[in-house]
């Protein structure tokens, strides 16, 4: 049998051309800088329940042990990310003032990671597709959304990157030419410890399983029901202990610290898009917007409506002293995610659509994970109804932000390759927004 060539032996991305390999450099590099600049320019205690899980990482630390309802408000938080930046407050000790401030490197370098891993699963479902992984890598690192969690106190780019990997890994145990059994448990692996981190990785974890369900019946890639079961295995098996817990101290799998009501009739009919929805472009912060579903969480994505970043705190707590440049830049925001979105929500129809047509589980890991998280986080909001809308955040629903990015990206170079044209004013429409929004992601 003929050795291959030297080349086809060296890493695939060793044999990618030169301004391919410059580019993801290019692009992952200004992103650690990025964040790297602005940790030490953000306050850890500004970001989404910083104290609460400050406690958390403590006690999980210092006391190995889960904090109760009263000593954490985060208590029905899974406790991965607070092992792992507690273990590091401790060893780490007065090095870093404030000793908090691990926490944000933590988010900081599950980032970069994700940018990467966003990168493997865009270049595992269209290997040849260059400039739609180039699409895909830049649309994530320059979201305001993972830029702003980045440097935050908090456990969601971490969620996000194991959930991330989960599905790299799924989608390579669905190759059609084997290595099922290696990759179907390296995934449960990273889904199980995914929802030992956040609950919003369960979504992400359930498309995986339909999917792989999916294959068995349409008999698609090899191992079947055996990977169908490797994988459920390794899953239950990482994750029962926490949802057995839970089960047991708080009456519900998954307990939360505000009341469940019935889904059905807990919102008015505004709640979903609300008499508001245009200022979005005019005063995408509070109180207007407040609790309509929609227009507050895009405001907040591409924004930031709770006014938790590059805001006075004072001016952040008085909504009344909010200066007009912080209000003007979140409009600017609201008007430059108009393009990304639409081109994702239309990647997301149209890469379903062709799964569909072509019975590929697959390239449905891109979109169902998607829908899927949009029915539990609607669920979500209609089941545990707030009146300070606290839980309406976008980075709360961080998790679809790799599969929305590839969408944006499977769109846009699609229009792209209909003409030159098409291409040139995508590239400058590009080149537009990140200029627009640089004065708002860097501290």
């Amino acid at each position: 049998m003929t050795a291959p060539p030297d080349d086809e032996r060296r890493p695939r991305f060793i044999r990618e051309p030169p301004w391919y390999q410059a580019a993801i450099v290019l692009i992952v590099g200004v992103f650690g800088a990025l964040v790297a600049w602005n940790i030490p320019r953000s306050d850890w205690w500004r970001g989404y329940d910083s104290w609460a899980h400050s406690l958390y990482a403590e006690i999980v630390a210092g006391s190995h042990r889960l904090p109760t309802s009263a000593e954490s408000t985060e208590w029905h938080t899974p406790p991965a990310w607070h092992v792992v930046v507690g273990e590091l407050q401790r060893l780490i000790g007065g090095r870093l003032d404030p000793v908090q401030q691990t926490g944000q490197w933590v988010a900081a370098a599950c980032g970069v990671l994700l940018t990467l891993v966003v990168l493997a699963l865009a270049r595992e479902l269209w290997p040849e597709r260059r400039a739609l992984h180039l699409t895909a890598l830049g649309i994530v690192a320059f979201s305001p959304a993972l830029v702003r969690a980045s440097a935050m106190y908090h456990p969601e780019t971490m969620a996000t990157l194991l959930g991330t990997l989960g599905l790299l890994y799924a989608a390579r145990s669905l190759r059609a030419n084997g290595g099922w059994a290696v990759w179907s448990m390296v995934s449960a692996f990273f889904f199980g410890l995914g929802v030992l981190t956040r609950a919003w990785v369960w979504p992400i974890a359930l498309g995986a399983l339909v999917l792989l369900t999916a294959a068995a019946l349409l008999r698609t890639s090899p191992g079947g029901w055996r990977r169908l079961a490797l994988f459920a295995a390794v899953l239950t098996a990482l994750s029962a202990p926490w949802l057995a817990h839970q089960r047991i101290e708080y009456g519900s799998a998954f307990a939360f610290n505000r009341p469940s009501v019935s889904p059905i009739g807990s919102r008015p009919a505004g709640f979903f898009l609300g008499p508001h929805v245009l200022d979005v472009f005019d005063r995408p912060i509070p109180p207007r917007l407040r609790n309509e579903l929609v227009p507050q969480l895009y405001s907040d994505w591409w924004g930031d409506f709770f006014l938790a970043w590059d805001v006075d705190e004072t001016a952040g707590s008085r909504l009344s002293m909010v200066p007009d440049h912080v209000t003007e830049i979140r409009s600017r925001q609201s008007v430059v995610g108009l393009l990304p979105t639409i081109l994702a929500l239309a990647g997301v129809v149209a890469i379903g659509l062709l799964a569909a047509t072509r019975r590929d589980p697959r390239l449905a890991l891109v979109p169902l994970p998607v829908a899927l998280f949009g029915l539990a986080f609607l669920w979500f909001q209609l089941k545990h109804p707030v009146s300070d809308a606290d839980t309406i955040k976008g980075t709360y629903a961080l998790s679809v932000l790799p599969g929305l990015a590839i969408s944006a990206a499977y769109a846009a170079e699609t229009l792209a390759r209909t003409s030159r044209i098409a291409a040139l004013l995508l590239a400058g429409a590009a080149i537009t927004l990140l200029a627009m929004q640089a004065r708002f992601l860097i501290l």
